[in-house]
């Protein structure tokens, strides 16, 4: 449920898939250029991510690599890795330069994932003001709301209901309760 949530939310996607990629492609690029074997880097990468699409992912890049295939050939075949950084991870395995264009593909990851963030911000700022509001309103409700209740319209209004409500013999006792204690006619003796 998490991980479906984390990988298909468009706003949640666009910030989470180049911050894994960076993660294995720098990761990867590092380990291939300090002469740890392939299949041994990719065993490293595996462990990198708790999620199961990326332990499928590096499941089906060490068969690859196994078979003799290539990186480039499950890159391709995966939603995981942007279409640029397949073709670069392709033209890095045919030149020999691994290790580089991987520390490329994590740059260009790096930077997407930088403007991810910012769009984020930019789209999560408004719904944090109108949060913020809410709880504030509601604050100066419940502040606010017994002083209403003691004085003025609300005080007059219980009264009224008081008197509805309450049995007649209790209708005195009733109002003598809830009648305000300060009244016009006390302040003027």
């Amino acid at each position: 449920m998490i991980e479906r949530l984390r990988f298909d939310t468009p706003v949640l996607r666009s910030v989470v898939r180049p911050a894994d990629l960076v993660r294995a492609t720098r990761t990867l690029g590092v380990l291939v250029g300090a002469g740890v074997p392939l299949l041994d880097a990719i065993q490293i990468c595996r462990g990198l991510s708790p999620w199961r699409r990326w332990a499928a992912f590096w499941d089906a890049v060490e068969s690859s690599v196994r078979d003799g295939r290539g990186l480039a050939d499950r890159f391709e075949q995966t939603g995981l890795v942007p279409l640029s950084a397949r073709a670069m991870v392709a033209a890095g395995e045919r030149s020999g330069q691994l290790s580089k264009v991987l520390d490329r593909v994590a740059d260009a990851a790096d930077e997407d994932l930088e403007t991810a963030v910012k769009r984020v911000g930019v789209l999560l700022e408004p719904l944090a003001i109108l949060v913020l509001g809410s709880v504030i309103a509601v604050v100066a409700i419940a502040l606010l709301l017994p002083v209403g209740l003691t004085n003025g319209l609300w005080g007059t209004l219980c009264m009224v209901w008081a008197q509805r409500t309450v049995a007649p013999a209790d209708r005195d006792a009733a109002s003598k309760l809830l009648r305000p204690r300060w009244t016009a006619s006390s302040a003027a003796s």
